[in-house]
């Protein structure tokens, strides 16, 4: 599979530019939030949005960057697990989301649809939002599984970088 084609799969339908000195693309991912049947009524936002970003192109492999800016409805996350594969993060919900009991997956990138797998998920439960990065299941064009290349918290969000090769 080419590169083109295997970045579509992971990115949704954005084509990425894959010549040499290619310059960074950033996008935008949405999280549709879908809560539970049986939870009390609570206040859950209708989606979250994450940024992410592509390096330049460079021979053999690609990184992805993003950071989900979530200060509107969550303080002060820090990563409560995490190793080669995946990242999650933890943080207190706001007063007006404390109730919310949910789930949300990666549904849109860049205005486009998406229905490949979410390596970006979200859980709403006992007042904490809970966010993982994760890459299992995932394969790169040469059938490896991309991996994290960093992940941490600045300035109280959650950001991470990823890849694998072409």
């Amino acid at each position: 599979m080419n590169m083109k084609k295997l970045l579509s799969i992971f990115l949704g339908t954005t084509m990425l530019s894959l010549l040499p000195f290619s310059s960074a693309k950033a996008g935008e991912l949405k999280l549709s939030i879908y809560p539970i049947l049986t939870a009390p009524e609570g206040n859950c936002p209708e989606f979250i949005t994450v940024n992410h970003e592509s390096d330049p192109y460079r021979e053999g492999g690609y990184t992805i960057r993003g950071k989900a800016e979530l200060n509107d409805i969550a303080n002060d996350f820090m990563i409560t697990s995490q190793d080669i594969f995946s990242t999650t993060w933890s943080a207190v919900l706001k007063p007006e989301y404390a109730h919310c009991n949910a789930t949300g997956r990666i549904t849109e990138n860049d205005g486009e649809s998406y229905d490949f797998h979410s390596y970006l998920t979200v859980r709403f439960m006992a007042g904490q939002l809970i966010f993982m990065a994760d890459f299992t299941g995932l394969n790169d064009a040469n059938n490896y599984t991309p991996t994290l290349l960093e992940s941490g918290v600045n300035n109280g969000d959650p950001f991470w970088s990823w890849g694998g090769t072409d």
